[in-house]
């Protein structure tokens, strides 16, 4: 039965397979990646393999299990272990976000203000200045000191300025909190390579440097 090397170890395997059952990474997603030449044919040259921790065969750092034990893969590469230790301080620049893990990836989701953020702060402020003035009314006396704020208050225009106030608070309230734009990355790491994804690399330019001071090291 014909056979080819695995991408990952060079392990021979069927050319259908989806997975090496060597070393357990998958086939699909070493396709596009850099590769090499070796005495069994062609492998990729970005796949890390690790010794498994319970039988000492090579298989793939991001493989769950190891193929020829079935031990669990409890690899993690240190630069992911030094992120989840540096997120806890936090990383300058960088707000509130959430993350996952796996062995050898990282995945952050957050949301940053818009412009629509700042516009809603307007009618925001002047709601809550018309609800302060509207407020006066109940009071029975009317500490204003301007004509013009007198004149509206004896007018009964301070119940003009609390429903106008309430519309304002309400309004820019929805604005600043609907005006955020969801921000994402993914840094993953074969052999010591960073593959970075991200929808807005300034944003988490702090988190991109830091995997890539770590894989310097």
């Amino acid at each position: 039965m014909e056979t080819i090397p695995c991408p990952a170890c060079s392990e021979l395997i069927l050319p259908v397979a989806k997975k090496c059952k060597h070393c357990g990474e998958w086939i699909e997603k070493l396709s596009q990646q850099p590769a090499l030449k070796t005495s069994r044919g062609t492998v990729s040259s970005t796949v890390g393999l690790i010794a498994c921790q319970s039988c000492g065969k090579q298989i793939a750092q991001s493989a769950d299990n190891c193929p020829n034990c079935g031990a669990k893969n409890s690899f993690e590469h240190p630069a992911v272990t030094s992120f989840k230790r540096r997120a806890q301080s936090g990383f300058e620049g960088v707000k509130s976000y959430t993350y996952i893990t796996t062995q050898t990836s990282v995945k952050g989701l957050g949301n940053i203000p818009t412009i629509g953020a700042t516009i809603g702060l307007l009618p925001l402020l002047g709601g809550l200045w018309s609800l302060w003035f509207a407020a006066f009314r109940l009071c029975g006396d009317c500490p204003v000191k301007s004509a013009w704020q007198y004149e509206a208050y004896l007018a009964g225009g301070a119940d003009a300025f609390g429903f106008f106030g309430w519309i304002g608070v309400i309004g820019g309230g929805l604005m600043i909190g609907l005006s955020k734009k969801e921000v994402s990355f993914e840094a993953r790491i074969e052999n010591n390579r960073l593959d970075w994804k991200s929808n807005n690399d300034e944003y988490w330019k702090p988190i991109r440097d830091f995997f890539s001071k770590e894989l310097r090291r």
